[in-house]
């Protein structure tokens, strides 16, 4: 083989390396994938950047360093800006021992920055301007180069480079003598040439806009006296505090002016908005009615850049205008929702006295995300962005930021607990700084207070207990615009008109994680390898969606390379987004953001209204805050009744209330309807999310209403929405990929097992044309393919979204007469009850378990497991059901029962009465096996003494049926028919009737505030329980039961 073959294939040996590296910097994508976000962002082919990079040459980099360090050699000592620049670095040199591996980039320009600045007459101490100065370049570089420091010494320890006795000592010597050594800090620069690039980049970039700081800031210094200070002088400036937050548009962020008088705030940007703003909120305190008038900053500001007042954290005067300062948070809020506001966190508002002061503007307007796009493919992103655009979006409200790996949270609304924070991501620190065993670990950081709370007496005051002063301030001005919306709409686009707004296409911790992470050493040796990681943003690109955003991608890319966060910017009656060239990126919105703006005005109207309090509630449940609503019901046990309640009638209100507050879209040509409600996550916090397709809490639940409302009305219109109250559900489970069925599970009260209890009784009540049943039909035989296959991967065996459910479910359908395959139930069932038995946990010969905490509740425990397998026995012939429910009674009778207190023994935090962990649901399952053919004395025994301690301790804490007085008063029915007693039933009749009395009516202000509207705990239960009255039918024990509605 000849030498030019030979350096082929080496060229072709270096390339093949180039692309696995770069791959493995995608882990979570194929290869395909990943030349698919290449392509698609910058137009080429893995293998031409792989090209470009082998054509890429060192040695005009390492000329430059070389040069670089000869000039640091050439210059003298006696060069006064030398000797100031020293001395700097001495004293920075105690808080950050690296400060002289940074001189050598550091030194030229600095000396040139030292010379202009002696020509500012504005300045005080130029001293202590150059140091401000240099230790806010310092603190930037140290972000960048940590890594590469903290590896060089680590190498410089293995290769006993290092000097002293002891680890501190060695740590010194490699600070002290190591990064004072020109030729040894050459060889870094040299081996890591992208960091030398961007270390040098940085110190140009910043010292640029410090001479832009100052120039402007002294040509304009007496209009900023006017307008800040009310004409009197600043006098001298002290110094320039350059923030350690995001750049933008080559290195330029918010910075700190302090003068000798006042300190003030210099923003590098166009200040169309704050303008806007103030004569916005000028214009309301003047004409809305009962209104705390609203404050904003005192600001100036010239083409590009502008100067703001500098708002102090400052105590209230009296608890009262502590008060006062949460009512204007009300009334803040509904005039940022009305305006679609967005970002108005806890650091973008300072508590000036009784005066919330918003200090950064650039997102109370902006563009919609959805406004790009053909419609929705899913009624949940339709709701995503009723929500996004909701009062919960502006983030004045409570709100939490989740890590969604470890569900640690932190507060972030500008309203709060005030209780300490700690952020949910973990930082990096250094550990070991001035050491050799220098080392970064990962902590959770805890932040420290943000001036959002009103200050009283020294101390800080947070939102609990003002919940009803947001709501106040909220509500009145919401009603203000209602009666004045034409007024109010003309004035918001006369002022708004022709603003520049800034467009958020991503949030900043997307763009800051790969920032921070692009500068690991592995990058830094060629600029090819930065560029590649920044496509990392592509992970980002929505799936099965046309890619038209190429232009945004690019300039990320490029805002990134350069160090900077990327910012887009929009005139709000424009369609075009801009970049910071000013070059179009994107011009695909369907309406300008005035023209959204003036939509969501239009459609502003008092079922709103009760849609955004309840959000506000909401978000103070969510975390974990006071709200001013009863926490219980007032339900007492009753045994007669002289009210005469129309329930059907109660039952269609509630119904039509529920469909009031439903979102509804057209998705595929079909009609989609779904609702919002709260999810709980980690430590009892909640987030906001669509109510989804099951049984529980969402649509399956739902549609089997509205059968029932039809059934019970003779009204049709209600069979029509049951049947597109499935629509969704239907599409999730024919679109559904193998992880998107994993995580909607089988369970038949939280998984797909929902559908085919809600889709039987809508068949059963007629809901379906022929042709339509079969469709029903061949997708439940779908779901019965999917679990056959998934059996063994299904974990839970409870009935609320495990196995036993699956089981109720199977029998469900074997009995009916719709479906058909009667040998694939029989197999399906046999395969899960062998799971159940293998899973049984034995606790000696005569007992068994299911759950290592011993639960013998029904939707989580054993309850639900062995009434379930009651029912398989008309099915399949297994005599291990038999033993299974024998030894799992005997094991709650031997280990869960107390028999001194004659009260059942459940799992820790759960609530005695409830269905689904206490003696509501272990009666309904005792009930169901005595029905099944285990009628035993002892069985009959604990039912009436179930039935006693229900009707003593079910009642007055929750309206729900999973854990409320609905559920209580349905399986006492479901009691009083197994016990064929009339004195039973018109007990549960007139407890119904104190339900109706003491919750909806005496609580209809509090009730419709919240937005539960599922079956088993929100209002579509209130509304069955209602409806199972009025036709004295057995509706919610059946479902509880899994059993033919």
């Amino acid at each position: 083989m000849n030498l030019k073959n030979t350096m082929h294939l080496t060229e072709q040996t270096k390339q093949h390396e180039k692309i696995d590296f770069w791959l493995s910097l995608f882990p979570e994508r194929s290869q395909t994938e990943v030349e698919d976000i290449i392509y698609n962002i910058s137009g080429c082919t893995i293998e031409s950047l792989a090209e470009k990079s082998q054509s890429y040459s060192s040695e005009n980099m390492a000329i430059e360093i070389h040069n670089l360090f000869s000039q640091v050699e050439s210059s003298t000592d006696k060069e006064i800006e030398i000797e100031i620049i020293d001395n700097m670095l001495i004293t920075l040199s105690t808080n950050n021992h690296w400060v002289y591996f940074f001189q050598p980039v550091l030194l030229k320009p600095i000396v040139t920055f030292i010379k202009k600045v002696e020509n500012y007459k504005l300045i005080q101490s130029k001293e202590t301007l150059l140091k401000a100065t240099i230790e806010s370049i310092t603190a930037k570089l140290t972000a960048m180069s940590y890594r590469v420091l903290i590896i060089e010494m680590n190498t410089a320890k293995q290769e006993e480079l290092l000097k002293g006795n002891t680890s501190d000592d060695r740590g010194r010597y490699f600070n002290d003598y190591l990064l004072k050594n020109k030729d040894y800090v050459s060889k870094i620069y040299n081996r890591y040439p992208v960091l030398y690039q961007e270390m040098t980049r940085t110190v140009a970039y910043t010292l640029r806009y410090m001479e832009e700081i100052l120039d402007n800031t002294e040509k304009n210094i007496a209009e900023i006296e006017n307008n800040l200070n009310d004409g009197n002088t600043l006098g001298s400036l002290n110094k320039v505090i350059l923030g350690n937050g995001d750049t933008h548009n080559e290195g330029k962020m918010v910075a700190t002016l302090i003068f000798e008088k006042k300190t003030i705030m210099y923003k590098p940007r166009n200040f169309s908005i704050e303008k806007s703003f103030d004569a916005f909120l000028q214009w309301v305190n003047g004409n809305v009615a009962e209104f705390y008038p609203l404050t904003s900053c005192k600001h100036y500001s010239i083409e590009n850049a502008g100067w703001m007042e500098f708002i102090e954290h400052s105590e209230c005067q009296s608890m009262e205008e502590v008060t006062q300062f949460y009512i204007k948070m009300g009334q803040l809020l509904c005039l940022l929702y009305s305006i679609n506001s967005k970002d108005c966190h806890c650091e973008n508002l300072i508590a000036r006295g009784n005066e919330p002061i918003l200090i950064d503007l650039e997102a109370i307007l902006h563009t919609d995300e959805y406004n790009s796009k053909n419609g929705f493919d899913s009624i949940e992103a339709y709701i995503h962005r009723k929500v996004q655009n909701s009062v919960d979006g502006v983030m004045i409200l409570p709100s939490l930021l989740q890590n969604f790996n470890t569900n640690d949270v932190m507060e972030i609304g500008a309203i709060g607990s005030g209780r300490p924070k700690k952020s949910p991501y973990k930082t990096q620190i250094i550990k070991n700084f001035d050491s050799d065993e220098i080392k970064v670990e990962y902590v959770n950081k805890d932040i420290a207070d943000a001036e959002n709370y009103p200050l009283y007496k020294g101390k800080a005051v947070g939102g609990n207990g003002y919940i009803q002063y947001v709501k106040k301030g909220f509500i009145r001005t919401y009603q203000w615009i209602l009666a004045n919306k034409i007024q109010y709409k003309n004035m918001v686009r006369e002022i708004f008109e022709n603003v520049e707004c800034r467009v958020i296409y991503k949030a900043t911790n997307d763009y800051t994680q790969v920032l921070s992470t692009s500068y690991h050493p592995d990058l830094l040796h060629d600029n090819m390898d930065r560029r590649f990681y920044f496509h990392r943003i592509g992970l980002l690109i929505k799936k099965n969606e046309p890619f038209i955003e190429k232009d945004i991608y690019q300039t990320e890319i490029e805002s990134m390379l350069k160090g900077d966060i990327p910012s887009f910017h929009i005139m709000s009656d424009s369609k075009i987004a801009y970049n910071h060239k000013n070059q179009p990126v994107f011009c695909h919105y369907k309406k300008t953001i005035l023209e959204e703006i003036m939509d969501k005005i239009q459609d502003m109207d008092l079922v709103d209204l009760q849609r955004q309090i309840s959000l506000i509630n909401m978000s103070y449940y969510g975390c974990k805050m006071e709200v001013d609503m009863q926490d219980d019901t007032g339900t007492k046990l009753c045994y007669s009744s002289d009210k005469t309640y129309d329930y059907l009638l109660l039952a269609k209100g509630l119904g039509e209330k529920i469909l009031s507050r439903s979102f509804t879209c057209d998705v595929g040509g079909k009609k989609e309807y779904s609702w919002i409600c709260y999810n709980g996550f980690g430590d009892n916090y909640y987030s906001i999310n669509p109510v989804g397709w099951d049984l529980y809490k969402g649509n399956s639940g739902i549609a089997l209403l509205f059968v029932q409302m039809a059934e019970a009305t003779s009204e049709s219109t209600y069979l029509e929405r049951a049947k597109e109250i499935m629509h969704s559900v239907e599409r999730h489970i024919d679109t559904a990929g193998k992880a998107e069925i994993d995580m909607m599970g089988f369970g038949a009260f939280a998984g797909i097992f929902s559908y085919i209890i809600a889709a039987l009784s809508l068949i059963n009540k007629g809901v379906y044309q022929e042709a339509e049943t079969t469709e029903v039909l061949q997708r439940i035989d779908h779901i019965l393919s999917l679990s056959k296959q998934n059996l063994l991967y299904i974990k839970n065996l409870d009935v609320l979204s495990g196995l036993a459910g699956m089981l109720g479910v199977l029998v469900q359908l074997y009995h009916s007469s719709l479906y058909h395959k009667k040998d694939k139930l029989k197999q399906l069932t046999e395969r899960i009850v062998n799971i159940i038995y293998d899973n049984a946990i034995t606790v000696d010969t005569n007992m068994l378990t299911w759950t290592q905490n011993g639960d013998i509740g029904y939707a989580h425990g054993n309850a639900g497991i062995i009434s379930q397998l009651s029912r398989v026995k008309g099915m399949i012939e297994d005599e291990r059901i038999d033993e299974m429910i024998a030894k799992g009674l005997k094991y709650e009778r031997e280990k869960c029962f107390d028999k001194s207190s004659n009260r059942w023994i459940f799992r820790e935090n759960t609530k005695y009465y409830s269905w689904c962990n206490g003696i509501c649901g272990l009666l309904l399952s005792k009930i169901i096996l005595y029905e099944a053919g285990y009628g035993e004395e002892a069985l009959s025994t604990e039912i009436d003494l179930l039935i006693e301690q229900l009707k003593e301790c079910g009642l007055g804490y929750d309206s729900s049926i999973c854990h409320g007085d609905m559920g209580t008063i349905s399986v006492l029915r479901y009691a009083s028919n197994f016990k064929h007693s009339d004195t039973m039933h018109e007990m549960c009749k007139a407890t119904l009737d104190s339900l109706i009395e003491n919750y909806l009516v005496k609580q209809e202000g509090d009730i419709y505030y919240m937005e539960d509207w599922g079956l088993m705990v929100g209002k579509t239960g209130i509304s069955l329980g209602l409806l199972e009255e009025s036709t004295n039918q057995q509706i919610i024990a059946n479902i509880l039961a899994l059993q033919t509605l």
